[in-house]
This record gives C-alpha cells, structure tokens and sequence, in this order.
C-alpha cells in the first residue's frame, strides 16, 4: 500500500493471482483490503469503483473476482451489508438493471443466495410487509400447504431479515417468521403444523422443504428459549431480592441484552398471553429507566372527560393500556404526586 494507489495495488493483485509464486501472497494482501479500507475511510461506492466493478458487465458481476472482496468491505462497513449493496447495485444499474440482475441470480445455484438478499431488499425498499410478501409469493394460511411450497424459504428468510432489521440483531431475538406464523395459528397449532411438516419432508426426501421447516422448528426453539429466560429470571430475583424483585429483574435482563434489546423482547412477549404479567412489569420500568413521565407516556388535554371517555379513547391507541396506567401510577407514587395519582385511579 506504501508503494501502489488502490488501484494499482488491486491490479498488482489480480497479477499475483495468477502467477503460482506469487499466489498464496497475492490472497493473504486481498483478505486484508477490507479492513485496510475502512479504516482509511473509504465507502461503498469508492471501493465499488477501486476494485474495477463498475466496468463490469452486470451479468458477471457475480462471479467477478473482487466481487468477494467488496462483500466483505460492506460486512465491515454498516449494521445492514444487503441495504448498502442493493443501494449501490440500484445507482448503478437501475431498478430495471437491477431486477434483471437478481431474476438471472435466482437461476443460479452459486449465486441463489445473493438473489435471494437483493430481492428482500428491493421488497423492505418498498414497504412490503412479511403479510405482503406472503401473499405475494401465493402462499395460504388456510391448511398446511404453505409449509410445502417451495417459496417458504424465501418468505421465512424475509420474515426474519425484517426483524433482524428493525428491532435487533441479538440470537435470541432471531424468530421473525415463527412471530408472523403466531399472528394467524396459536403457538400450539403452528408447532404441530411444522412437527408433520418435518415429517413429510424427511420421509419424502424434500431437502428444500426439510431445510426451510428446519429454520421454523429452530426459531420455534429461540422464541421458547426467551420466554423460559424470563421465568427463570422472574423466579430467582424474587427469591434474591424479596423487597424489589421487579426491579432487580430489570437490570439482570437489561444487563444480559441491552436497553434496546430488552425493548425488543417486551414487544415480542406481548404476543405470548402467558407472558402479560411480566410484559406489564417490564414495560413500567423501562419507562422509569428512561424517566417517562405522566405527560410524555400520554397528553391528559386530549382525554375526553367522560365516565369511560378516557380508556375509550386510549383504547384506540393502546392495545396495552393497563402499561400507560401502571407506569403513569409508578411514577406519580415516587414523586408523591397526588393529583397525577388520583386523576390515574379514576382511570
């Protein structure tokens, strides 16, 4: 790097390569540009440009040699890769380039997965929700066909990446299709579904469906994995610490996942009805964790002053409105607020 441009380093690469003498040294030089890169500063697009892949005819982009290189600079360079990708492909190919580049990828066996990821990408650019594409892929909820479509995978992956997006990318948050299957089955009804699915799939040697069930039953055992946390943790701080178990509760779990992460896992326990208690509980003290007040978790101008005006209202905005009540309480019994106190009871 002290003796050649980018570019010119990246020509002396490619010469390397090819040469046996030079070859195992030319690779060890390749696999550290990413890093050398970004810690330079360079984006997306400069290394785009520097490894040559704009000159690149759009249908051999995949298989061109420095396009592993790039890959991995994006891998290192921002919390979404497949985002920064698309974005780029996008600029420089056109949405029409781009969506021919993708149908041609999907008919690959070498670069299916690539395909696959720009396809999500271009779905999540355009809003489309996990139902969107559900339906958009032809698949039912009425029955168990679904589980044997051979466009499951796509859908599970995109059920999945949008989670991972746009709540969190901890392991134990990583159950997206299993939360969008939930909305439509009960967990019971799914988990037989998938467990007959397998089933088929092993007995008739469907490897495409066996893998896709396999990602279900595996995000079925992430989704009950973080439930069975949080009881156990319930359990032993209450036993630890008789005089504020909740509290203790929630900094042991947002020590283990994070502030954002312990968001991410309330949300998703609301959908589990065992879970409301200690949903309820969780929610209050994330609030008091970030000093919400009576005023900022609700405006008391806009309630309507009627008998039953007020939860009326909320209702139509709080799906969880005994939460609202029950951190606005918390808070106003701390500070001694007793207007706040009985203007909340009355509620």
């Amino acid at each position: 790097a002290k003796h050649f441009n980018d570019e010119k380093l990246v020509d002396f690469i490619l010469a390397s390569e090819k040469m046996p003498n030079t070859q195992l040294r030319a690779m060890m030089l390749k696999s550290n540009l990413p890093s050398y890169w970004k810690t330079s500063g360079k984006s997306a697009e400069d290394v785009f440009a520097i490894l040559k892949l704009k000159n690149v005819d759009k249908d051999k982009l995949f298989e061109n040699p420095m396009w592993s290189t790039w890959v991995a600079f994006l891998q290192k360079d921002t919390r979404n890769p497949d985002e920064k990708m698309f974005a780029v492909l996008k600029n420089q190919y056109g949405e029409e380039g781009l969506r021919t580049m993708i149908a041609n990828a999907k008919n690959s066996e070498a670069t299916e997965m690539i395909g696959t990821k720009l396809q999500q990408e271009f779905w999540r650019s355009e809003g489309k929700t996990a139902d969107d594409v559900f339906q958009l892929l032809k698949l039912s909820y009425e029955g168990d066909a679904f589980l044997q479509s051979p466009a499951l995978s796509t859908w599970v992956s995109y059920a999945t990446h949008l989670q991972k997006i746009q709540l969190t990318n901890h392991e134990y948050y990583k159950y997206g299709a299993v939360m969008e299957l939930e909305k439509h089955y009960s967990h019971t009804d799914l988990a037989r579904k998938v467990s007959d699915a397998m089933v088929l799939a092993t007995t008739t040697k469907n490897s495409k469906m066996e893998k896709a069930i396999g990602v279900l039953q595996t995000q079925q055992f992430k989704q009950m994995k973080t439930f069975i946390l949080i009881t156990q943790c319930v359990s032993y701080v209450a036993n630890v610490d008789r005089r504020n178990p909740d509290g203790l509760m929630f900094h042991t779990l947002a020590n283990q996942y994070g502030k954002e992460g312990l968001k991410a896992l309330v949300a998703n326990a609301k959908k589990n009805k065992g879970a409301e208690t200690i949903v309820v509980k969780l929610q209050q003290k994330l609030w008091g964790s970030e000093m919400k007040t009576a005023d900022g978790i609700f405006n008391f101008d806009n309630l309507i002053r009627n008998d039953f005006g007020a939860i009326t209202e909320l209702d139509k905005h709080f799906p969880y409105i005994e939460l609202m009540i029950g951190a606005t309480m918390q808070r106003a019994s701390m500070n001694g607020n007793i207007l706040v106190e009985k203007a909340v009871s009355i509620l």
